[in-house]
């Protein structure tokens, strides 16, 4: 059963969660300023009007996609209609959207609603163009980390692709930043931290692909 919940509320930010959402129980996230109302739907691929419902009374700035991964974005045309909303992706996922991009997102873009703003970072990997958004303490990671690992992997390389990634871009962040990924609980960085220093006890293959997890020893 889909719940919503508050995530995430210092200063007039606003993180609320769409849990659980459509068949691969995505997490859909709305983030808002509630002084100015300003807002952005992150990742609304499925039940559109429930997330449209979700948004009432606040002024939704645009549709951002993390990947172009269609459990993502599966109904984001018909999102963008009952918003009124631009869509944007990174750039390199534009290829990959269910829809034609409005715009298209870059490393390090800044993206305001209110006086808040999310920042983009690219980290490759799970796909070529994949984003994660960063606000104050909180990351927003799609599908490049979960609780217990990296994003899964379709081809040989892109394990060290994603790896790297979050060695670069994320774990450098405060150790008390919260991720929130596309599916399933949050974690944060701290964990991750510790658990990728174990991961490097025993590195899986570079070869490899699929689904890994930090602490496991990869397969023999």
């Amino acid at each position: 059963m889909p719940v919503e919940e508050l995530v995430h509320a210092p200063d007039g930010l606003v993180i609320r969660c769409l849990r659980n959402i459509g068949p691969y129980e995505n997490n859909i996230f709305i983030v808002s300023d509630s002084t100015t109302g300003e807002a952005y739907v992150l990742d609304g691929g499925f039940e559109p009007e429930q997330i449209a419902a979700a948004t009432d009374g606040l002024h939704v700035k645009g549709i951002l996609v993390t990947h172009g991964h269609r459990d993502h974005h599966e109904n984001v045309g018909t999102l963008k209609g009952l918003l009124n909303a631009p869509v944007a992706i990174g750039i390199d996922d534009a290829a990959m959207l269910s829809v034609e991009a409005d715009s298209l997102i870059v490393d390090q873009q800044s993206l305001m609603f209110g006086p808040f703003f999310l920042q983009a970072i690219h980290t490759p990997g799970h796909t070529p163009g994949s984003i994660c958004l960063k606000i104050g303490r909180a990351l927003i990671s799609g599908d490049t980390l979960f609780q217990g690992g990296p994003g899964r992997t379709s081809a040989a390389g892109d394990l060290g692709i994603i790896v790297g990634s979050i060695v670069q871009h994320l774990l450098p962040l405060a150790d008390d930043t919260v991720v929130m990924p596309g599916h399933g609980p949050n974690t944060t960085i701290a964990d991750t931290r510790r658990e990728h220093a174990e991961y490097q006890k025993h590195p899986w293959p570079a070869d490899y692909f699929g689904d890994v997890e930090w602490l496991k020893a990869p397969p023999k």
